[in-house]
């Protein structure tokens, strides 16, 4: 995977949002002029980008991938993906249209554009990177259950975790994002260091005093003033006591060994 994903990177643009903007702009222009060649290969190049996209992104990138996105998937014939990027573009751009020439009354287009989704019902999002995440470039943990949505998660240096675009939350990946969060990590490897210590001292408390209470029975064995009759007991307690004690050692030698020796 990760060579997979440094082959990506090594071939990205410089500035990948401009370049993802740039080519929106070309899509426009083909459709356009018809140009099926040219609309092809620039939406191609849009969707080999998002690898790229390394870096938070502004509304105005956000709005040019959703309105690409529309624009790809009606070419594409996906009219109800394309009909939930228009949704999108009409909520973050509600003066915007497309132009008179694409929507002609009764066409694919145009239905597409009038059958965009208007609920505004969202789903909860059950996993989030440590630094959270932006939905069409804002704070949220909630996405659109019936329209596209730009999904980007940041760990706690604020780095980009994660940038895709959606159209379901059934997409979102179940990502462990703690595992990709070094700083995330490290204090996770400290709180599971800190709960095992502090459990395997409570352990070895437990055994020090069972075995001194076994240790206890053990002189009353062995000593005169202790009735005959009374040895059995006492002899008893003493083992079973050791036994204890030596099970609560053990386990607290093994979670501080866990603790400690687990990379966590």
């Amino acid at each position: 995977m990760w060579f997979w994903l440094a082959a990506a990177w090594a071939g990205c643009p410089d500035d990948p949002a401009s370049d993802l903007r740039a080519r929106a702009t070309a899509l426009d222009k083909a459709y356009e002029d018809v140009d099926e060649t040219g609309f092809a290969e620039h939406y191609a190049a849009l969707q080999g980008l998002v690898p790229c996209l390394t870096s938070e992104l502004d509304a105005r990138t956000i709005l040019a991938w959703h309105k690409a996105r529309a624009l790809g998937e009606f070419f594409e014939r996906e009219e109800i993906a394309s009909a939930k990027s228009w949704a999108a573009v009409k909520v973050l751009d509600p003066a915007w249209a497309p132009p008179e020439s694409w929507i002609v009354e009764g066409t694919p287009l145009q239905r597409a554009w009038a059958e965009a989704p208007a609920s505004d019902a969202r789903i909860e999002l059950e996993r989030s990177p440590e630094g959270g995440w932006k939905v069409d470039g804002t704070r949220a943990t909630s996405v659109p259950a019936d329209r596209a949505f730009v999904l980007q998660g940041f760990d706690s240096a604020g780095s980009v975790v994660h940038t895709d675009y959606h159209y379901s939350v059934a997409e979102v990946p179940v990502v462990d994002f703690e595992a990709l969060d070094a700083t995330a990590r490290e204090r996770r490897r400290k709180r599971m260091r800190r709960y095992g210590s502090a459990l395997a001292g409570v352990l070895g408390a437990g055994a020090v005093g069972t075995l001194t209470a076994a240790w206890t029975q053990e002189r009353a064995v062995q000593s005169y003033d202790t009735p005959l009759e009374d040895v059995p007991v006492h002899a008893q307690r003493a083992n079973a006591l050791s036994g204890v004690g030596i099970g609560l050692g053990v386990a607290g030698a093994g979670v501080a060994t866990t603790a400690w020796v687990v990379r966590w």
